[in-house]
């Protein structure tokens, strides 16, 4: 009985000062680096308008969330690969708009968050910030959610 009370004011006190099962895990080198690679994947595979692989770089119920009017939310794969299909160009022209700068990877409780600049279309007039979250899947890092919003305003109608 007195071990038990003992790991019970153990596990407050731990609790306490932060250390819980929700509790962010550290982030490895090799982390890093695969969920770089999504930011770089997701932006080939859009603007080459290949949707299978677009689609397989999100979790099965992953989400993209836009302000763009007509897009709104488009959730699960299906909708994902339909939708990278339309928005971009297949080979040998290739609609080249999505270039992902400044990207923050952070641990977070069960995979990563992320915060990437986007410039898209015809340059710097054109700006949007990515906010993601991330988890770790046996195929690899997946997002689970990726919104993107326009930071910068749009051009006046001449």
């Amino acid at each position: 009985m007195k071990t038990l009370i003992t790991c019970a004011l153990v596990g407050v006190a731990l609790a306490g000062l932060g250390f819980s099962p929700a509790r962010a895990e550290t982030l490895t080198a090799l982390d890093y680096i695969q969920i770089e690679q999504l930011y770089a994947r997701y932006a080939h595979y859009l603007d080459t308008a290949d949707g299978a692989k677009f689609s397989e770089l999100f979790t099965p119920d992953g989400v993209f969330i836009t302000n763009k009017p007509g897009y709104g939310n488009i959730k699960g794969r299906k909708a994902l690969a339909a939708f990278a299909a339309k928005a971009g160009a297949p080979p040998p022209i290739v609609r080249a708009a999505h270039s992902t700068t400044t990207v923050m990877i952070d641990p977070a409780p069960g995979g990563a968050t992320g915060s990437a600049y986007l410039m898209a279309g015809t340059g710097a007039d054109q700006g949007y910030v990515y906010t993601d979250s991330f988890v770790k899947t046996a195929e690899g890092w997946r997002f689970k959610t990726r919104e993107v919003r326009q930071n910068t305003p749009e051009k006046p109608s001449k």
